[in-house]
């Protein structure tokens, strides 16, 4: 700690303070159904390593119109920005790839 009573890591000869960083993303779904199957197929697949986490739910949310969204929300925490970076590019990577093939088999997707 130093004198001001925060975490300290030494990298190389500098000093860095220890910050988690994170970045959350919503994507909507027209269903809750395809909100769910989306959310099977991207959170298999463990991240390759320990220095990133991340963490799915399942919103519901109304607007003002009164209309139910459907949103797979995913939670990314790093202490690194290039992991997080190189994690959160990944995974819309892989989600465009979802989305693409949900659309191909016509279940409800709109482009």
């Amino acid at each position: 700690m130093d004198s001001d009573g925060r975490d300290m890591v030494n990298v190389g000869t500098s000093k860095v303070e220890e910050k988690p960083q994170c970045c959350e993303v919503k994507i909507v779904f027209p269903t809750n159904v395809q909100a769910q199957q989306a959310m099977q197929v991207l959170a298999v697949d463990p991240e390759p390593t320990n220095r990133v986490a991340k963490k799915f739910r399942i919103l519901q949310e109304v607007d003002p119109k009164n209309n139910k969204k459907y949103c797979m929300a995913v939670r990314f925490e790093s202490n690194e920005l290039k992991m997080l970076r190189v994690a959160v590019s990944s995974f819309l990577d892989y989600l465009a790839l979802v989305i693409k093939t949900m659309e191909e088999f016509d279940t409800g997707m709109e482009s």
